[in-house]
């Protein structure tokens, strides 16, 4: 339901491999590492669109002044095919003090090719966009993660992980596409769902309008301009994420609590455009308004 007869089909085949260096003769009489193994594996998996029949134009049932009707529900793509990610893992896993601390630490390349992806379209054509495999994509990043036995008697123990990763996130072909979703983008060369906007310059001493940078030192008061020059101006994906638990047991009691936590994140901060942008929506609630353009000659942050 997801592919025409001649795309319906994908081989998605994986292989791994290990060494358990702590079987080996040179750490048999080791006295910190009880466990210690060598990992690595490569594979491909396969994804489907999320609708079915999307190879095909669909109609819809609809009503209109009390009569039945059907419309488009989507233009046909008798090419869709499988998207297909490449993921290579390699990494060390290691236990230390009889286990009393364990962990791993890894290296992971995804790669996804032929990404399905919502080809924008015109629209004249009655459609924003046709579901197509038209984008390459990459992700990779290290992993870290460590246990510890902090305490352990015959009442109570304490245990403790943590871990952490980074993940570098990269659009590397859109076939010359990209996508605008709001203050969001897809583009070639960055991170996936950037925050791409219009740059704002201050405002015109003289007339009060605000001033957009449009690259190059110059700028216009020109909004529709502006949009055309939108820049990359932040990224929602973090830099690094994980999480922290501590278990604390006691008897037949047991407590855990746990903490997560993102590092290098860009957000971006919808309700204060509401409140803030220079009376958008008539509401202009924050008190940094106040600092605004009032007459010819005035240096002020925000236009008039």
């Amino acid at each position: 339901s997801r592919f025409s007869p001649e795309n319906r089909y994908g081989v998605f085949p994986a292989v791994s491999a290990g060494w358990n260096l702590s079987e080996e003769s040179f750490l048999d009489n080791s006295k910190v590492i009880n466990f210690l193994k060598l990992k690595a594996s490569y594979g491909l998996i396969g994804n489907t669109p999320s609708g079915d029949f999307l190879y095909r134009t669909n109609l819809f049932l609809v009503r209109y002044a009390d009569q039945q009707g059907l419309r488009f529900d989507n233009l046909a793509n008798e090419n869709l095919k499988w998207e297909t990610t490449g993921q290579l893992d390699v990494g060390i896993d290691f236990g230390l003090f009889e286990n009393r601390i364990s962990g791993s630490i890894g290296y992971y390349s995804k790669n996804t090719t032929d990404l399905l992806f919502p080809r924008p379209l015109t629209q004249t054509s009655g459609f924003t966009s046709v579901i197509d495999n038209i984008a390459t994509m990459e992700n990779k990043g290290w992993e870290f993660s460590i246990a510890s036995e902090n305490i352990t008697t015959d009442n109570f123990s304490w245990s403790t992980e943590f871990n952490i990763t980074s993940n570098e996130n990269t659009v590397k072909d859109l076939n010359g596409e990209r996508l605008i979703t709001g203050v969001n983008a897809y583009l070639e060369g960055e991170s996936a769902g950037v925050f791409f906007m219009p740059v704002y310059a201050g405002d015109d001493s003289e007339t009060g309008q605000a001033l957009y940078d449009i690259g190059n030192g110059a700028t216009t008061t020109d909004y529709n301009v502006a949009l055309d020059n939108r820049q990359v101006v932040g990224n929602p994906n973090p830099d690094l994420f994980g999480g922290l638990t501590n278990t604390l047991s006691y008897q037949n009691i047991t407590l855990q609590f746990a903490f997560q936590f993102v590092l290098g994140v860009d957000i971006y901060n919808q309700t204060g455009e509401e409140l803030s942008n220079s009376g958008f929506l008539g509401f202009s609630q924050t008190i940094d308004q106040l600092d605004r353009w009032y007459a010819p000659g005035d240096v002020a942050s925000f236009p008039g």
